[in-house]
């Protein structure tokens, strides 16, 4: 051990050293992508314009992956963030239903 850390200070530094090391991975794996969607390009029946949308769904979604699981790491709870996020999307979804029900009928 190079710097012996007891407590709260090596509590955190270990979570800092644990999160560096997933952002790599992470890193590592969304960087992977673009040369696997390069290499299926030639024999896939999918237009550019979807690989393109494809490929940044994926990108997204690694990182949106690695994020979580690096708060996971220090503590911060997922699963109720994701909650609120679907409860508050339901709620926009109810208050844009009139506004886009009048758009479409003219008044």
């Amino acid at each position: 051990m190079i710097l012996p850390l007891e407590g709260v200070a090596g509590d955190i530094s270990s979570n800092i050293v644990k999160a560096l090391i997933i952002f790599t991975i992470f890193s590592a794996l969304a960087n992977s992508i673009h040369p696997i969607f390069t290499a299926m390009s030639s024999t896939s029946w999918l237009t550019e314009s979807m690989q393109i949308w494809l490929e940044r769904s994926s990108r997204v979604i690694v990182w949106i992956i690695g994020i979580a699981i690096i708060l996971e790491l220090f503590g911060i709870q997922i699963g109720p963030l994701v909650a609120g996020l679907g409860l508050f999307s339901v709620a926009v979804a109810l208050g844009a239903q009139d506004f886009f029900k009048n758009l479409f009928q003219g008044s």
